[in-house]
């Protein structure tokens, strides 16, 4: 059976993600036609180009098609093919952002300890000129999760088959990674629809120098095996840690299904469910208020503490209306502290923030608020100075609670002056003293 789908990137949008996702086949048999057919419906799919070469569309996406084929007899392993690097862009179908795709996408899979690395190179070609091998050697630099692979034997240039021999016999100095060597159809083959192996079995036994190779290391059935070995080794030498990453994972998964309770298929069983939720819940707020914070690991966070959070702000309430709570200021006092500069910027806000002493207590003030509205970068354009009353940030599911922000104009001049000046606006006939009537209208201000 053969089951084909698509999974998106990770990073994928929702949309995109759930259409790739929704996209499956099966097949019963994988030959050249169903296979033609397939990629030709993954393409509209996935949006990639293809024959129909729409210059919208592009060529690599990070997106992965999924072929999982499944029977007794089948390897039980997973094979990821990867494009090829590539340094030169081609006109119309390849851009310099694909360069950095197709690399990143490449060392992703690389990376990861838990992979075997085929490092296919052609024969025909200088394998220390070839990136994959680099980043093989990077990643893997004992080669033991890596195997190399030489493809094209009979496109060696005669007299240059000695190099590739002794890279697969393993006599070149420095190379800890083991190659082998296969043939695979060529273009005349695959027209004449002749796949199968015989051909590759007929060159490495016929052709010379490449007949004098050790067998485990010529044809696709030698390399099986010794994917095989490399493959058990890996899973042994890896085992233990994923062991352990899979308990870890049960431990967490047994952690969170515990905290769902027990089952509540039954009317009564919800209703006790909810019950106790309720009686947990109301044990917990009469911890908080009682402030005792050792009953419950909950009260770990801070912000939970709610009666130490009261009596903060509280004390705080009290210093505000201390401070700024009266219309008109007395004489300046040289404790006074300047008001709050920072109100919903941060969890914890500033309080009282000193300034230098000023000259009077109205510049004193104006001071504090102009250097308030340079921070907050607004200009005040000779307006009143004001003060916000609420220091913390609007809580969406508490805007039926809250008092909505106000600015009120700070404490105005020192009472001494008003008062002369209300002495001088109400004076009558009397000599010596003031009117008694003055009293009842400074005490409404």
């Amino acid at each position: 059976m053969i089951s084909v789908s698509i999974r998106p990137h990770v990073n994928a949008g929702k949309e995109h993600a759930e259409k790739m996702r929704g996209w499956k086949a099966e097949l019963e048999t994988l030959n050249a036609e169903s296979f033609s057919k397939i990629m030709a419906e993954v393409h509209e799919v996935m949006e990639l180009s293809g024959r129909s070469k729409l210059s919208d569309r592009r060529t690599f996406s990070n997106d992965v098609l999924r072929l999982e084929i499944s029977g007794p007899n089948e390897d039980h392993l997973s094979v990821i093919d990867v494009p090829g690097i590539f340094k030169n862009t081609t006109e119309g179908v390849t851009t310099k952002a694909n360069i950095d795709l197709v690399r990143d996408m490449v060392h992703g899979y690389m990376r990861n300890p838990r992979s075997v690395i085929l490092t296919v190179v052609p024969s025909n070609v200088d394998i220390a000129t070839q990136e994959i091998v680099e980043m093989a050697r990077e990643l893997d630099p004992n080669g033991d999760r890596t195997l190399g692979v030489l493809t094209k034997p009979d496109l060696v240039d005669k007299g240059a088959e000695n190099v590739i021999i002794d890279i697969i016999s393993g006599k070149r100095s420095g190379n800890k990674v083991q190659w082998s060597v296969v043939r695979n159809p060529g273009q005349q083959d695959l027209l004449d629809q002749n796949t199968g192996r015989q051909s590759e079995v007929e060159f490495f036994r016929d052709r010379s120098p490449w007949n004098t190779l050790d067998k485990d290391r010529v044809g696709v059935d030698a390399l099986r095996i010794r994917l095989q070995e490399v493959i058990t080794t890996r899973t042994r030498h890896e085992f233990p840690k994923v062991k352990a990453k899979i308990s870890k994972r049960l431990q967490v998964s047994r952690q969170i299904f515990n905290s769902l309770g027990t089952k509540r298929d039954t009317i009564e069983k919800q209703r006790a469910f909810l019950i106790s939720l309720v009686e947990q819940f109301q044990k917990i707020v009469s911890y908080a208020i009682a402030a005792n914070y050792g009953a419950d690991n909950i009260f770990n966070k801070p912000e939970l503490r709610i009666a130490t959070e009261v009596a903060r702000r509280s004390d705080v309430f009290s210093e505000q209306i201390e401070k700024w709570g009266h219309k008109r200021q007395f004489e300046y006092q040289a404790n006074v502290t300047a008001p709050p500069v920072e109100y919903a910027s941060s969890p914890t806000p500033t309080l009282f923030t000193p300034r230098p002493t000023p000259h009077s207590l109205r510049d004193y003030f104006e001071d504090a608020i102009s250097q308030d509205n340079e921070d907050k970068g607004e200009d005040n354009k000779g307006g009143e100075p004001k003060i916000e009353v609420r220091t913390t940030a609007d809580k969406e599911d508490l805007e039926d609670v809250l008092h909505p922000q106000k600015s009120l104009l700070l404490p105005g001049a020192e009472i001494m002056s008003w008062l002369e000046n209300e002495y001088r606006a109400s004076r009558g006939f009397e000599l010596g003293t003031f009117r008694l009537t003055l009293l009842p209208a400074i005490l409404k201000e």
